[in-house]
């Protein structure tokens, strides 16, 4: 080579051999050729605020010619699958994406951007330790300049409307307020294509935030603070504009982690029902409309969320409760469901046909009273659970079960009604009908029944652990008493019924246990019966076995104490009912009527 120079072997590759970037982030740099044909780098950030500012915006309804090689910023964004954008080639705006549109003169794209979520557990943890609460709605004035005879469609454009109007708020004169409402009477008659709120951002581009057809008279926004102005539309006559800012409360002990367990699996699994309208100041028809509609949404939705409702007492008619979902009121019993005086509400939560599926309902207090059958009716369900609750009912019964296989309920109160909890099995020839057996029941406390603490017609396998029975049954009625089996395992397939470590006392009628033509086995174990204390009047019988089969076991006492008289009857076996002692240090005396055995060991 002489006396060159060596040059270096440069190894040219294609741009396609580049690591990809699927975004534009913050402090890139992008290269850039200039009108002067020198070349330039220009900041990714940069780059994006000027294709905003030239980005034109564009409307649902616009349909007048759009300019070539042209970038358009949509107006109107709603939740997955989005806002149509028919005359832009049917292009979707969805809530939650940053989106941009473009034309070349024949056909539309669109660039979208998943807009960022803030994470930051420390700002999680901040609202568990200092938590915030919604304080009172304050009524606030309509402007005195607002547009009467007119209302709002979803493009933000007036429309001639006698009975109607509409105007502007701003945010300046928000400050704190973290809720608006509107409420008035028929917002169901103003179509469909209403707005009744839109949020504009400084640069005018908007969001509508609630539109259509309002049946319950309550049209709720949240403020945000992207938003420097608000539009409503609302009805002439009878409209009420209120506002409402958050509150400080006080800090519970082991706050957090009690958040977290209300929540439940998470965050997105919890939805306050309040956010929807609910409240305490409600009409029983509002707050009904309202929860309907929430359980009929989270049914559809493939993953459904808590229903949850915080403390307070809150109006309702009948809620009609879907298959697999949880309605939750605030811990320690704080959240009554009740309803008026003339209802025609037959019970306060009902769920008509379970279709074999499962739910929850939790921490309520159920007043009942003026309902025309009860508190709680469940029908054809698998796993279902209730507790946590107290029952107040003066109707047929507390909790009425049918044709339930494997559910539990535990930690209730009853107080009231004929009946407590009555149980009815399944007798339907459809495929669909559950069958009532492995039930069990822990902690149920019976305070006052009309007629029976509980009622079991037909199914098998219940279980009854440390439950109270009082104050139940009429005086001189051997129908009525304390809890009453009917036909259990009718074709003797299992266990009847089981009693645990229960509780009685102040039972009227005939009975404390009665075993009525049950074809399977029932035991009575380590069960104190006792006759007077909480309760006055008179009973025949402690036990009565007709054509059952009944077991007495363990520390099972017919109850002695100061407090306490004999029962007339301790056991009476009749109609080939067979009845066993397995313990011969169970005081069964000799106030007993028809035969039964007593276990002897050598």
């Amino acid at each position: 080579m002489g006396n060159s120079i060596p040059i270096p072997f440069l190894e040219v590759e294609s741009i396609d051999g580049l690591p990809e970037k699927t975004s534009l982030e913050p402090d890139g740099n992008m290269l850039y050729q200039a009108a002067d044909g020198k070349e330039y780098r220009i900041k990714t950030d940069s780059f994006y605020q000027l294709i905003h500012s030239v980005a034109k915006p564009i409307l649902p309804s616009d349909s007048g010619s759009f300019i070539p090689n042209s970038w358009y910023k949509p107006s109107v964004y709603s939740a997955d699958p989005g806002t149509n954008y028919p005359n832009a080639g049917n292009l979707k705006a969805i809530e939650g994406f940053d989106t941009l549109f473009y034309y070349n003169g024949s056909t539309w794209s669109k660039v979208v951007n998943k807009l960022p979520i803030d994470q930051d557990p420390r700002k999680a943890l901040k609202s568990f330790m200092y938590p915030e609460g919604d304080g009172p709605w304050v009524s606030m004035a309509f402007p005195s300049n607002e547009n009467q005879g007119y209302i709002l469609n979803q493009n933000g454009v007036g429309e001639v409307q006698p009975n109607g109007a509409y105007g502007d708020i701003y945010a300046s004169d928000l400050v704190g307020v973290s809720s608006l409402r509107i409420t008035a009477p028929g917002m169901d008659q103003f179509g469909t294509t209403i707005s009744w709120w839109i949020g504009y951002r400084a640069n005018n581009t908007f969001d509508v935030l609630k539109s259509g057809i309002i049946v319950n008279g309550i049209a709720q926004i949240n403020t945000d603070p992207q938003y420097t102005r608000y539009k409503y539309s609302r009805p002439l006559n009878g409209a009420v504009l209120e506002k409402r800012s958050k509150v400080a409360l006080p800090v519970e002990e082991d706050s957090v982690i009690k958040a977290i367990e209300s929540m439940g699996s998470g965050y997105s699994g919890l939805l306050d029902l309040t956010t929807l309208g609910v409240s305490t100041s409600n009409t029983a028809v509002q707050n009904t409309e309202i929860i309907n509609t929430a359980l009929e949404a989270e049914y559809s939705n493939p993953n459904p969320r808590t229903l949850k409702l915080p403390a307070g007492i809150f109006k309702v008619n009948e809620i009609i409760s879907k298959p697999g979902i949880e309605l939750s009121g605030a811990s320690n019993l704080r959240t009554t469901l009740t309803t008026d005086v003339g209802s025609n509400a037959r019970y306060i939560i009902m769920l008509p046909d379970g279709l074999i599926g499962r739910g929850f309902i939790n921490n309520l207090v159920i007043d009942a009273r003026n309902t025309t059958e009860g508190g709680i009716y469940i029908n054809n369900t698998f796993d279902f659970q209730i507790r946590n609750c107290a029952i107040f009912t003066n109707a047929l019964a507390g909790i009425k079960l049918k044709g339930c296989l494997y559910h539990a309920i535990s930690d209730i109160y009853f107080d009231g009604g004929d009946i407590g909890l009555q149980i009815i099995n399944a007798q339907a020839s459809s495929s669909t009908a559950m069958a009532t057996n492995l039930i069990k029941y822990d902690r149920l406390y019976f305070v006052k029944a009309k007629k029976k603490c509980v009622e079991l017609n037909a199914g098998s396998n219940y279980v009854f652990n440390s439950c109270n029975f009082e104050d139940s049954g009429i005086s001189g009625d051997d129908t009525t008493g304390g809890v009453h089996a009917i036909g259990l395992s009718p074709g003797g397939e299992g266990v009847d019924v089981a009693f645990n470590n229960c509780w009685s006392e102040g039972i009227r009628g005939g009975f404390i246990y009665k075993f009525d033509n049950c074809k399977g086995n029932s035991v009575i174990r380590d069960c104190m019966m006792g006759k007077g204390g909480n309760g006055t009047g008179t009973i025949s019988n402690a036990i009565i076995n007709i054509g059952s089969r009944l077991v007495l076991s363990g520390a099972t006492r017919f109850s002695t104490a100061p407090h306490f008289n004999p029962f007339p009857t301790n056991i009476r076996t009749e109609s080939g009912g067979i009845t066993l002692v397995d313990n011969p240090n169970i005081n069964t005396g000799i106030n007993n009527v028809g035969a039964f055995k007593i276990a002897q060991y050598s």
